[in-house]
């Protein structure tokens, strides 16, 4: 049988052309599968050539890779073709008893051991998306749970709709209706006028058995949603490239086996669980108080939820469908950190067609993550900020991450989702100011169910509207003719003189609370003395350990941070239970230690405390900040909080159009290692 590789040469494309896979017929669904390939050519139109269509028509599929080496078999036009255990998967549910199926796959249609076809052809796969008749979102094969999850999804949608006004035309099919309810959207743009929306509420029992949704107190009910879970936590989800294949979809379908869903109905869906707050009730440690079964799959559903609701939001057919444009290249980075990519360079080339400065950049998968990523940095700092691209000057250097070594994160060696043969990136280590995008900003481990993201960049706040440390004038990079160093315009404002990691272990033991306190007051050891800017050191501790962030449910009380109050409440409310935790183990001694040293102390902070109600959520939030960062202080008396990886020494410096200052590590001379961003108070 003649290689995969005879079909690519009898059948080459290029800039004006793509292989479209003809998937055969068959009524024997455990028969061989058997397809051919062809060509389809671009339409265009104009004195620039515009791409405005393909022909003849397809469909284009969206799927995984998945880790495993392709095994499965595919013939095609006689050949043989190995291809992955999902994509074998697909293709026997897409198959068609009687008639052929024209399909757009990219393992198959792309020559993906040819690194200068996919240079060409990797950047027309918007075009592919957008001009596919309709757009197949495999998700994989169907289990138990699969229509259960369906039918959910299908009635959120339906209370969306209603809230909506979809319906608006009756005795007309759904598609005519969606139509009609685009075309008012449309006139309501044109002039101005309110748009009807989805409200946001707090979640309300009675209102969720009124829409017909099962309860979430009881076992069988707690089932159904599990199985929604399930659908929204499949590999997919997860894949760099459903961003721009979603994003440009005209028209797309969701397939789980035979189960088919429109896409429509669950960006209708997840927007209707996310302002509805249906992730608020199913946090995982209420639903352990009520003894109840199957809760595993609870795990992450808010994270689940906000992930979703992120990608339904770039699609055209998602919210409203409004007309696509353009997205800064850096908001296209951040928003697809946590996703997962076969190659590390396509966690660049994945977004790339739905980003601004799209034309900055030339697909080429001959280089290596060093050079692409190093040029990603350098292009985001050398362009001025505006609407275009990044909102602020140096936004690019927030994203800088480095791992200690007992986080279990090389940041050079870490491999992709893919098999180590299909993985011939070099293991290069990246400049220390180079973001390293196919790696989490914060290791796994210091990550917990049902947090916020706000912990990860400090000037990604919501207060950091508010910052502005290194101005908002913007400098560009000095060039010192230098592939992997920069220069930038700044001065020092302090060096670091003590670090304390704080949260160390996890979770914390309720012996180690009061551990906690004092490692706080580590980096202050003189509890009477005054702080630079003549606060009280209580106010400082409690903004600098939440990092001044506005605090939502903070704001119904009129207060917008944590103020010196919720840090004194915070020491005052762990003290005395400690005391009691010792008594119980008989340690003496250290109940003796802990009075000597901190009675006083909590005596003046009890007197402050007085009546005032205790913050529900200052603790909460002190250990989302804190996680997988160090608190320091430095020589003139400033205390703040920065990478778990600063050490004793490093230069505390603003930057000119750096939202929050920076740590540099000097080097040699004029040279630094850049360490990350950090907050000063």
């Amino acid at each position: 049988m003649p290689s995969s590789s005879t079909i690519y040469d009898n059948l080459p494309v290029d800039s004006e052309t793509i292989r479209i896979l003809t998937l055969l017929p068959s009524l024997d669904q455990s028969s061989e599968i058997h397809c051919s390939l062809g060509t389809a050519k671009f339409l265009r139109f104009g004195p620039d050539g515009a791409i405005t269509g393909i022909r003849p028509h397809f469909e284009a599929l969206s799927y995984t890779w998945g880790a495993q080496e392709p095994c499965y078999k595919l013939v095609c036009d006689g050949s043989e073709i190995k291809i992955n255990q999902n994509l074998f998967e697909a293709l026997k549910a897409l198959r068609y008893p009687k008639v052929e199926r024209k399909l757009w796959i990219d393992a198959v249609c792309i020559n993906q051991e040819d690194k200068e076809e996919k240079a060409v052809q990797v950047p027309f796969m918007k075009y592919i998306y957008q001009y596919a008749t309709c757009v197949v979102i495999w998700l994989g094969p169907e289990n138990a749970e699969t229509k259960t999850a369906f039918a959910l999804i299908r009635l959120a949608s339906k209370c969306a709709q209603q809230e909506l006004d979809v319906s608006v035309v009756p005795f007309i099919g759904r598609s005519a209706n969606w139509l009609f309810y685009w075309l008012l959207r449309a006139l309501y743009y044109y002039f101005g006028w309110v748009q009807t929306a989805i409200a946001h509420e707090e979640f309300n029992a009675e209102a969720n058995s009124a829409r017909g949704f099962p309860s979430m107190e009881v076992q069988k009910d707690i089932d159904e949603w599990a199985a929604l879970v399930s659908i929204l936590k499949r590999p997919w989800f997860y894949r760099c490239w459903i961003k721009q294949e979603s994003a440009f979809a005209s028209v797309a379908m969701i397939q789980v086996g035979t189960h088919l869903l429109d896409w429509k109905d669950l960006c209708l869906a997840i927007q209707f669980f996310a302002h509805k707050r249906y992730p608020q009730p199913l946090g995982l440690q209420k639903l352990q108080k009520m003894k109840l079964q199957n809760l595993e799959t609870f795990e992450g559903f808010a994270e689940a939820v906000r992930n979703v609701y992120a990608l339904c939001g770039y699609s055209r057919i998602g919210f409203g469908g409004k007309t696509w444009s353009p997205i800064p290249l850096i908001d296209l980075l951040e928003s697809t950190r946590h996703l997962q990519a076969t190659l590390k360079v396509d966690k660049v080339y994945a977004v790339l067609g739905l980003a601004k400065e799209e034309a900055m950049f030339e697909v080429d998968y001959t280089r290596s993550v060093k050079d692409l990523y190093t040029d990603v940095s350098r292009v985001l700092l050398e362009t001025p900020p505006g609407p275009e691209v990044s909102r602020y000057p140096l936004q690019v250097l927030a994203h800088v991450k480095h791992y200690p070594a007992s986080s279990g994160i090389e940041q050079k060696t870490v491999p992709s989702e893919g098999s180590k043969k299909r993985e011939t990136e070099p293991d290069e280590p990246l400049p220390s100011w180079v973001a390293c995008w196919h790696l989490p900003l914060q290791s796994s481990n210091v990550r917990k169910e049902n947090e916020s993201p706000r912990m990860f960049i400090i000037s990604g706040l919501k207060s950091s509207v508010h910052f502005c440390a290194g101005g908002t004038e913007y400098h560009p990079p000095v060039d010192i003719k230098t592939p992997y160093e920069i220069s930038l315009k700044g001065f020092e404002s302090g060096t670091i003189t003590i670090t304390k990691e704080i949260l160390h272990e996890l979770p914390l033991s309720r012996s180690r609370l009061w551990d906690l306190v004092t490692d706080i007051w580590s980096v202050f050891p003189d509890r009477n003395a005054a702080y630079p800017t003549s606060e009280s050191i209580d106010e400082v501790f409690a903004q600098t350990l939440t990092m001044a962030d506005t605090v939502s449910l903070m704001a119904s009380q009129g207060e917008e941070i944590y103020h010196a109050i919720d840090f004194q409440h915070f020491c005052v409310s762990i003290y005395k239970p400690t005391i009691k935790i010792f008594e119980e183990d008989g340690r003496t001694a250290d109940i003796e230690k802990l009075r000597t040293e901190w009675e006083g102390e909590y005596r003046r902070l009890e007197a402050l405390v007085g009546e005032h109600i205790k913050s529900p959520t200052f603790s909460r939030d002190l250990q989302v900040t804190c996680r997988g960062r160090q608190l320091f202080g430095t020589e003139k008396g400033y205390i703040g909080i920065g990478d778990i990886t600063l050490e004793i020494g490093d230069l505390v410096c603003v930057l000119i159009g750096g939202k929050t200052p920076f740590i540099l590590r000097p080097i040699v001379g004029s040279q630094y290692r850049f360490i990350g961003e950090c907050y000063v108070h």
